[in-house]
C-alpha cells in the first residue's frame, strides 16, 4: 500500500514533458544516466538518488550513476533483496517507503529515515535496471510521485536502449576503421618493428584503449619481446621487456 502523499509539488506533472525532452537528445550512456538522475531529483524534490544497469548473467544490480549518496554507492552491485536496488530487483514493481530502513538489508544505515522511492526500468517486459530516489523528513513521496517516476523510467528504459545501440554501432565502425588502417599499414611494406608500433598507435587511436602492448614470441627463448606499444606505455616505457612465457 502507498503511504499517503507527502509535501505537495504541484509542478512535478507539468514539468514531466519539459524533463523527458531533455534526456532524449542524449545517446552516451553514462551521461545520460546522470542526466536522468539529476532531472529526477529536481523534479520530486529529492536530496539523492541512484540508477544502476542489470547484468542479466550475473543476476546483479551496478549502479551506473549516483547523486547526493555516501563515497562508494557509484558502481557498487545489489543482490536481490540487498538495498533499494536489490529490493526493485526482487519485486520487480515500485518500492515507496515512509523510512528507508524498513528496507530488509539498507545499504546505508545512517539513511534510515529517510523516504525512498525507485521503481524498475523495462523495456518490452526486460528488466534493464532501477531508478531511485530519496531524501530527509519531512519529505514524503506519495501517489502521484510514483507515477511521475514511472512515466519517466518509461522514457528513460527508451533512452538506455537507443544509448546501447549507439554505442554497439560506434564500436562497429571503430572496429571496421582499424581494420581498415592496419590493412593499410600490412600493405604498406614496412619493417616488422615500424609495422607493429603503427598498429599498436592505431588500436590506441582508434579503439581508445590508454595502454597497448603488442608482444612476439621468441620461440627459442621461450619468451614474450614487447618493443611496439601505444598510448601511455609508449610515453612511460622507452625499453624492450622479455618476459618469460611460463
Amino acid at each position: 500500500m502507498l503511504p499517503p502523499p507527502g509535501p505537495s509539488r504541484p509542478d512535478a506533472r507539468e514539468k514531466l514533458p519539459a524533463v523527458i525532452e531533455a534526456i532524449g537528445g542524449e545517446l552516451e550512456l553514462e551521461p545520460l544516466l546522470q542526466r536522468v538522475l539529476d532531472e529526477a531529483c529536481g523534479l520530486l524534490g529529492a536530496s539523492h538518488g541512484a540508477v544502476g544497469l542489470y547484468d542479466d548473467g550475473l543476476g546483479l544490480v551496478r549502479v551506473a550513476a549516483s547523486r547526493g549518496l555516501p563515497q562508494g554507492e557509484l558502481g557498487r552491485s545489489f543482490a536481490p533483496g540487498q538495498g533499494l536496488a536489490g529490493e526493485v530487483l526482487r519485486r520487480r514493481t515500485a518500492v515507496v517507503l515512509e523510512r528507508y530502513d524498513q528496507l530488509p538489508a539498507p545499504a546505508w544505515p545512517e539513511l534510515g529515515d529517510h523516504a525512498v522511492v525507485a521503481v524498475p526500468l523495462v523495456r518490452h517486459g526486460r528488466l534493464l535496471g532501477f531508478f531511485g530516489l530519496g531524501g530527509p523528513p519531512p519529505l514524503r513521496f506519495g501517489p502521484e510521485d510514483v507515477q511521475a517516476l514511472e512515466q519517466l523510467a518509461r522514457h528513460a528504459a527508451v533512452a538506455v536502449e537507443n544509448a546501447r545501440l549507439y554505442a554497439q554501432e560506434r564500436r562497429r565502425t571503430e572496429r571496421l576503421a582499424l581494420i581498415a588502417r592496419v590493412g593499410q599499414i600490412i600493405t604498406a611494406g614496412l619493417e616488422l618493428d615500424e609495422l607493429l608500433q603503427r598498429a599498436a598507435d592505431a588500436v590506441h587511436e582508434l579503439l581508445g584503449y590508454p595502454s597497448v602492448d603488442i608482444p612476439l614470441v621468441d620461440a627459442a627463448a621461450r619468451e614474450l619481446v614487447v618493443r611496439a606499444r601505444g598510448g601511455l606505455y609508449k610515453q612511460l616505457i622507452r625499453h624492450e621487456d622479455r618476459l618469460p612465457i611460463e
